[in-house]
């Protein structure tokens, strides 16, 4: 697949995450980062974006800014499990490893 047809397949399940981050001379900037569905109530995003740096964060859905939680994080592998009560997303569909053949492109 190329990556325009990538997109296609998964951007029903791709959000993005608005941060704000205190400063070391106490500004705060924001940043934004993505966030994908693994579940129906679960995102995985880059802990860097939702870290304890981090003032707060949302996750953008339907262009409204909606605060988020984690609930996991894996910060030596800089992922993040994130939530966002009330909301229900709609997963990236995950191939099993088990049905990937050698030389197979993935």
């Amino acid at each position: 697949m190329n990556p325009q047809q990538v997109y296609q397949k998964v951007n029903e399940s791709i959000y993005v995450v608005h941060a704000k981050k205190s400063k070391k001379d106490g500004k705060v900037s924001r940043t934004l980062a993505s966030a994908v569905a693994v579940s129906e109530k679960l995102l995985a995003t880059n802990c860097h974006a939702v870290d304890e740096d981090v003032l707060s964060f949302s996750v953008e859905i339907d262009g409204e800014n909606i605060p988020g939680r984690v609930v996991k994080s894996y910060k030596t592998k800089d992922l993040c499990i994130v939530e966002v009560p009330g909301t229900t997303f709609k997963p990236v569909k995950i191939r099993a490893t088990g049905d990937v053949k050698v030389g197979e492109d993935v």
